[in-house]
Formats: C-alpha cells, sequence, structure tokens
C-alpha cells in the first residue's frame, strides 16, 4: 500500500477487469478522472454478503488467510450419542436431524440469544431408521413440539450405497457403471415422506428445511444422489411447510461450477467417503445458521 503507481490498465470497451480478494488486501485502485465529454459507464460486481450485526454468531466468516489452528473448531470425535437434556419449553427451539452427518455441528454454536439448537445424530442410519430412532429418543421426548420454529433435516445418505447393493462402508470403491434397485429406490422415498409427515404431525407450526444430500465421486452414486434429491424438491414444491435447501444452488458449497465435487471439505480416509471433514462441517454450519435466523 502506498501512493506509488504499481501500473496502470486502460480497459478497451467491452472488456472486462477482475480484481481477486488478494489485490484488493495488497493494492488500492482508483478510475483517474476522464475529462473528455464521452458519456463513460462503469459497472462494478461484489460478492455481497449480510451486514456483520445481521449474522448470527457462533460459526464465524473464515478468512482465506486465516491459518487452520485459528480457525473454528466444531468436530468432537468423542461425541457418539445424544445425551438427555432438560429443555425450557418457553424458549424457541431449533432441530438438526440426520444420520452422522451432523455429528461435528456443535449446539452451543448453533445457538444465539433467543434459539437453542438440538442436534440429533444417528450414525449409520437410513431415513427409516432415523424416524424409528427419533421416537425412543429421550432427548427429542424431552423437547416441546410447540416451541419448535424449524426442523433441519439430511436424511437418504446412508440409503444409497443400499439402492446400489453396495457396502456403504467401502469408501474406497468408486462405484461405476451399477444399476439401482428401484423398489429400494421407492421404499427410501416413502420413507422420506414418512419423515417429514411425522415431524409435522409433531410439530405442525414448525418450518421443515430439508438439506439435499451431498454430492458423492462416483457416477453411480451420484446418480442415485440424484433421483433422491429430485423427489426431495418435488416434495418442496407441493408441501407448503417443506423447504429443500440447496447447498449448490447459486452457493456451490460443496461443488465446483463444473459440477465436480471439493474433496478439500471432505473426509479424505476414502477416496468416495461421504462425511465431511471439520472445514465441511463448518461451511455447512453456516448456512444452516443463516437459514435458522431468517424470519426471527
Amino acid at each position: 500500500l502506498g501512493d506509488t503507481a504499481v501500473t496502470e490498465l486502460s480497459p478497451n470497451h467491452g472488456e472486462v477487469f477482475v480484481m481477486s480478494q488478494s489485490s484488493q488486501s495488497l493494492f488500492q485502485h482508483s478510475i483517474p478522472s476522464d475529462l473528455s465529454s464521452e458519456p463513460r459507464i462503469s459497472i462494478t460486481c461484489r460478492l455481497l454478503k449480510p451486514p456483520i450485526n445481521h449474522m448470527p454468531s457462533g460459526y464465524s466468516e473464515l478468512s482465506d488467510h486465516t491459518s487452520h489452528q485459528n480457525q473454528l473448531e466444531v468436530i468432537n470425535p468423542s461425541i457418539d450419542s445424544n445425551p438427555p437434556i432438560s429443555v425450557d419449553n418457553q424458549e424457541e427451539n431449533i432441530l438438526y436431524i440426520s444420520s452422522s452427518m451432523f455429528r461435528g455441528i456443535s449446539e452451543v454454536k448453533m445457538s444465539s440469544a433467543h434459539q437453542r439448537a438440538h442436534v440429533l445424530f444417528y450414525p449409520g442410519a437410513t431415513a427409516r431408521q432415523i424416524l424409528d430412532r427419533l421416537k425412543g429418543d429421550d432427548k427429542f421426548l424431552a423437547i416441546n413440539s410447540n416451541s419448535v420454529s424449524k426442523i433441519f433435516i439430511l436424511c437418504g445418505t446412508n440409503n444409497v450405497d443400499q439402492i446400489l447393493n453396495v457396502n456403504r462402508r467401502d469408501h474406497n470403491n468408486v462405484v461405476q457403471n451399477l444399476s439401482m434397485n428401484h423398489e429400494a429406490l421407492n421404499q427410501t422415498k416413502r420413507d422420506i415422506v414418512s419423515l417429514v409427515n411425522f415431524l409435522h404431525s409433531w410439530a405442525s407450526s414448525a418450518k421443515l428445511n430439508i438439506v439435499n444430500i451431498l454430492p458423492r465421486t462416483s457416477l453411480s452414486r451420484n446418480q442415485v444422489v440424484n433421483e433422491l434429491n429430485k423427489h426431495i424438491f418435488s416434495l418442496d414444491q407441493s408441501c407448503p411447510y417443506v423447504t429443500m435447501l440447496r447447498t449448490e444452488y447459486n452457493r456451490s458449497l460443496f461443488c465446483t461450477n463444473s459440477g465436480y465435487r471439493k474433496n478439500d471439505f471432505f473426509n479424505q480416509n476414502g477416496m468416495d467417503n461421504v462425511h465431511l471433514n471439520k472445514w465441511g462441517v463448518i461451511r455447512l454450519g453456516k448456512y444452516m445458521k443463516f437459514i435458522s435466523h431468517q424470519g426471527s
């Protein structure tokens, strides 16, 4: 930074000049006064984010220059279950329900002054098993359904390999050219509907936010993921109390613009591991927390 001009650029008509985040951090820029009488139009495109005072606390924005040691730590590998807790029935409660996909989501960081987060995760559970285990979970049963305003669901992940008749623990097998078991596919769709119907019946005033099933590396698995996500989108379109949270639409949280998975956000223990690593958990947590505070 300083008053010395490092370079001068004179874009021609119709050209676009793009500056990266680094260039704006290290240099100042300006457009010299134009003394000509000809009209000039300058269009600036910026990445807009909510004002900092409107952002919920907890999962804060991470700088590209922040070291890993200073980034938010949200994973606690020792957490294997949902310990029962006492619930203040006067609070606004937000539920996060999944198989193990929400294991690293911190209840403390997802909560705020007027919202209390409850994370309910069931490792290895299919959509049907999530429903069955919810019904017997003391932590879930202790929550006053009338105080629940939003529910976030990520289900169907563990159904994908079941539909392909593949061992779900075989993360090293990048499965290609396998056909779907359409009976298992249709049953999974029905199980997702059963889970949605149960939660809507239990907390009829709550908004149900279904996160799309996250991308995989292999073609066959992604074909199943796409089929299930299309089904979730149909629920979004047909049920006024259901919203599909699309992590890639206008956001590209876990895929590039070309459609390839951003593997840096996934557990590297296996080429096609479905589980997010801690940076992926932070990314998903920030997105859901922002949504949870809209309209609050």
